[in-house]
């Protein structure tokens, strides 16, 4: 008797890891580009450099940076402070590459300070993803 071979039809579509995390760095760009586009709304109208609209950005970022951790957590369960560290790793990878080529490569040290407000925010996305 011939052995017929069984097909599995994709039901179940689940993405893997890399393309959930991914896609959740981008979600958190999102909300970074969003926010990013308020400030400068605001600074068009005020027109005065101010400490509270550079502080303004970095919390943009670490919103940015949150959402991507607490968005990883929420697709792909597991350990919640891990899959927001990853996540806000390629989020704060993407922001590297922006912000050096945009300041034509000219480094300064206001720049490391997005690594560690990148990863908090996303520990701590992580975290309350897993908490709640």
């Amino acid at each position: 008797m011939p052995k017929i071979l069984k097909t599995h039809k994709k039901n179940d579509k689940k993405q893997s890891k890399i393309t959930v995390y991914c896609i959740s760095a981008l979600k958190g760009l999102m909300i970074f580009l969003n926010g990013l586009g308020l400030l400068s709304l605001l600074l068009l109208k005020n027109s005065t450099d101010s400490v509270v609209f550079y502080v303004f950005s970095f919390v943009i970022m670490a919103l940015g940076g949150f959402f991507s951790g607490f968005s990883a957590y929420r697709k792909l369960r597991g350990r919640g402070f891990l899959n927001g560290i990853i996540a806000s790793a390629i989020y704060m990878g993407i922001i590297f590459i922006f912000t050096i080529a945009l300041m034509r490569f000219n480094i300064s040290a206001n720049i490391l300070i997005i690594a560690p407000v990148c990863m908090i925010s996303g520990f701590l996305g992580g975290t309350v993803g897993a908490n709640t």
